[in-house]
């Protein structure tokens, strides 16, 4: 399953002199700029993002990619225990609940690193939604109706992603599990459901 997808700068980047040639390591990627390789993080739609599976362990995460940089402890609004681990270095932040069984069960991602289908959504503006869906193939994205003083929020039900929408831009991406025709069971993905 190749989740990240490392790629070498254009041979335009390289020409107009923006490409210094310097390989950098992984953990030294964290601002993404020009000068650095390129890192995609490989969104699918009720599945994951990068190496995070949606339906994980939190041990199995740990052993894949590492401790997170920040475990915030919460609870909900039934006082269900609930961690968010926050990986910074890839704009990550994970969501574990006990409710199920401490699986992972949504992932935001605020990098621009983070592409559906070949299509960057993060940092865009609202305006350009519309040709963003249609070429990452969504098209039922809209307007959920929640907003607040600080933002937005745009939801596809086919895909179990939300946009969180601040000053008219994109911030993050939010992927969510599928649950069964009564709304109560999650639909944990296969690993097999991913593409190769």
């Amino acid at each position: 399953m190749p989740a990240l997808r490392v790629r070498e700068p254009s041979d335009q980047a390289v020409e107009a002199g923006r490409y210094s040639g310097q390989r950098r390591s992984f953990k030294n990627t964290a601002n993404f700029t020009e000068n650095k390789i390129v890192i995609e993080l490989l969104v699918f739609p009720h599945r994951g993002i990068g190496p995070f599976v949606l339906g994980a362990s939190r041990g199995s995460i740990v052993l894949a990619v590492g401790h997170p940089n920040h475990v915030e402890k919460t609870t909900d609004s039934c006082s269900v225990p609930q961690e968010e681990w926050h990986y910074n270095t890839l704009g990550v932040r994970l969501n574990f609940s006990e409710e199920h069984d401490w699986r992972l069960g949504s992932i935001s991602a605020s990098g621009r690193h983070a592409v559906i289908n070949g299509v960057r959504f993060i940092g865009r503006h609202i305006t350009d939604l519309d040709t963003l869906c249609c070429s990452a193939g969504i098209g039922d994205l809209g307007p959920d109706g929640e907003y607040d003083e600080y933002g937005s929020c745009y939801w596809s039900e086919s895909s179990g992603l939300m946009l969180w929408i601040e000053s008219r831009h994109v911030v993050s991406l939010h992927i969510f599990l599928k649950y069964d025709a009564s709304g109560i069971q999650p639909c944990w993905p296969a690993m097999n459901e991913f593409p190769a």
